[in-house]
């Protein structure tokens, strides 16, 4: 079953094909908010340390509304739908690994959140307004949040720069 062509362009595939997206960004959120709070305590510069707390408070948060945003559908089971796709786990594993604040900065920068948010652009243009009411716009909320939120990590890899050699060597999340 497909959703016909949207306003914005697309489709998503059915209720079921849209559960899996919105779970599977779920736990891209859930897995972002473990690790740039993971990146908290050993960061020792204190403005990349502030805002790797105040990103993962956005992921936590993210995390939470793309829950809230599941459709209710029987033996949807929210836990397995909330593991990230294949594509991201690679690359959520190599960038929990990086040590150097440039190195996390660079991944950051240079393929997680551009990743990410191209992966909320594609909902959104698959998104058909009347099958999923509202939704486009909790997305363009996420998309708000994920813009600033790499605009001021670019400003901080700006003084603290690096990190090429490990963003070269990131596995890329592609679907």
């Amino acid at each position: 079953m497909t959703n016909g062509g949207s306003a914005r362009g697309g489709s998503v595939d059915g209720l079921w094909g849209l559960a899996h997206r919105l779970g599977g960004l779920r736990g891209v959120e859930q897995q972002l908010f473990v690790v740039s709070g993971g990146w908290v305590p050993s960061t020792p510069e204190p403005e990349v340390r502030v805002e790797w707390a105040v990103q993962s408070q956005h992921h936590g948060w993210h995390a939470e509304v793309l829950r809230d945003r599941l459709p209710e559908l029987r033996d949807l089971d929210v836990d397995t739908l909330s593991a990230p796709p294949t594509a991201w786990a690679a690359t959520l594993q190599a960038v929990a690994g990086l040590t150097s604040t440039p190195d996390r900065l660079a991944a950051w920068c240079g393929l997680v959140v551009p990743a990410l948010v191209a992966e909320y652009e594609a909902l959104q243009a698959d998104l058909d307004e009347v099958a999923t009411p509202g939704l486009g716009r909790w997305v363009d909320h996420l998309l708000l949040d994920e813009r600033a939120d790499l605009a001021r990590s670019q400003a901080l890899l700006a003084a603290h720069p690096g990190g090429e050699a490990a963003l070269a060597a990131l596995p890329r999340p592609t679907s």
